[in-house]
């Protein structure tokens, strides 16, 4: 499936933890989660606002992410529009980051060390993603 939404306008935004984009309560660049919402917005699925700090998450237990994530998404076999992509950060065990698959093979997200990006999903080592996620709400 090719998704006809332009993101265009994301591409390049920073990294900013508790972002919220160009508006809201903390406005100035995005965080991952910040950015899935938008990304979800656009494509008529509105996600949770949720307080989440990348800067903490990325020492919280994969345990405590799987129960918080339960409670909000099921867990899908293969990708689909627009759906959460759980990968795991450089610290082994914690699948703490979370892009957006927006169709076509690729993803996008942004990282503390980048803007945000578009890229092939083929690109992400595969033993990095730890699952696709559907909101169910």
């Amino acid at each position: 499936m090719i998704n006809k939404i332009d993101y265009n306008d994301l591409i390049g935004l920073p990294f900013k933890d508790n972002g919220t984009g160009a508006g809201g309560s903390n406005p100035g660049g995005y965080d991952c989660y910040s950015l899935a919402r938008e990304v979800h917005k656009r494509n008529g699925v509105l996600l949770p606002e949720l307080n989440i700090s990348v800067l903490a998450c990325r020492d919280a237990s994969q345990q405590h992410i799987d129960v918080g994530f339960s409670k909000l998404c099921e867990k899908i076999p293969t990708p689909e529009v627009p759906c959460l992509v759980q990968i795991f950060s450089s610290n082994p065990g914690y699948a703490n980051h979370i892009a957006t698959y927006i169709g076509n093979g690729r993803i996008i997200h942004v990282t503390i060390k980048s803007n945000v990006l578009v890229q092939r999903l083929s690109t992400i080592n595969k033993s990095k993603i730890e699952g696709f996620y559907k909101y169910v709400g």
